[in-house]
Order: C-alpha cells, then sequence, then structure tokens
C-alpha cells in the first residue's frame, strides 16, 4: 500500500502537439494505469495559461485562463480494471495574447520586441489527474506553446468543373 498516494500508478498524456495559435484545437489522450486500488474524486483534464506577478519583494502565479473537463466520476479505481483512457479536446481562447501590429521603423521595432516581452511571460500547460483526496494526485502535466496569429486555415480543394 502506498503512503499518502505515492507511487500508487501512472498518468499519460499525450497532445496532438506542442504549439499553438489562438482557434487552434488541443487534442490528446491521457492514460491512467495503477498499481492498487484507491478511492479518488474523479479524473480531470485542464488546460491553463498562467503568468508571475510581482507585487513589493514577493511574487505569485496569476491564472489568467482556465478550463477543466471531469472525465470520470468519484468512486474506487481499482488496477483490476486495467488503464484507463480518456480522449480530450480544448479550443485554445483568442483574446490573451497581444497580437497587435506595429510599423516596420525604429519605434515600431521597439514596441513590437515589447509586446513579444510581454507574451513571453505567459505560460500554457496540460495537466490530466486522479483527484485523489488527503494524498498526492496520480499526474501528468506537459507545456504548450500559444504563439499570436490566427490559425492557419486548412487548405480547399479547387471546385471541380
Amino acid at each position: 500500500m502506498s503512503i499518502l498516494g505515492i507511487n500508487a500508478g501512472k498518468m499519460e498524456l499525450r497532445l496532438n502537439g506542442t504549439s499553438f495559435r489562438p482557434g487552434d484545437t488541443i487534442s490528446g489522450n491521457s492514460r491512467l494505469t495503477l498499481n492498487e486500488p484507491i478511492k479518488a474524486r474523479g479524473v480531470i483534464i485542464e488546460f491553463w495559461a498562467e503568468r508571475q506577478k510581482r507585487r513589493g519583494k514577493s511574487s505569485y502565479t496569476e491564472i489568467i485562463f482556465k478550463e477543466a473537463r471531469q472525465m470520470d466520476s468519484e468512486r474506487e479505481y481499482n488496477p483490476h480494471e486495467g488503464p484507463k483512457s480518456y480522449d480530450f479536446s480544448f479550443t485554445v481562447p483568442g483574446g490573451i495574447l497581444s497580437e497587435q501590429q506595429f510599423g516596420s521603423d525604429l519605434i515600431g521595432g521597439v514596441m513590437g520586441f515589447m509586446r513579444d516581452m510581454g507574451n513571453r511571460g505567459i505560460k500554457w500547460f496540460v495537466a490530466a489527474k486522479l483527484d485523489v483526496p488527503m494524498a498526492f494526485d496520480v499526474s501528468a502535466k506537459q507545456a504548450v506553446f500559444v504563439t499570436p496569429g490566427q490559425r492557419t486555415p486548412a487548405p480547399t480543394a479547387p471546385a471541380m468543373q
């Protein structure tokens, strides 16, 4: 028996990519494998954006976007059920990254640099977890990169005559 949920199992997380733009779909699969029976609140997949903020001498993490999906219910999870697989997808929201365009002169270059520096401070993540009360969650987390600009539309086939 694990103590505080340590070594109770493993969560794997696979995504359809690591670099996205607003409007893109992040899809993936999480796979839960357990070593022992465990009571849990459920399997949750989360997608969020955060940045570090400073107030005086201290700093804190500000969550600027978060979306969560409950993939499985509260119950006892048993390793005899075999590995459990959960498919998910999220749409990258617009309006979080600065996408303002500037001219090509010196001032425009400086303003574009400042815009890009502000966007770099925003970090994006996808995580999957088996939410275990009063113990460590069985979880996996992966960083994704979101860059400004609209997604590239899929090419269309020419119309047939």
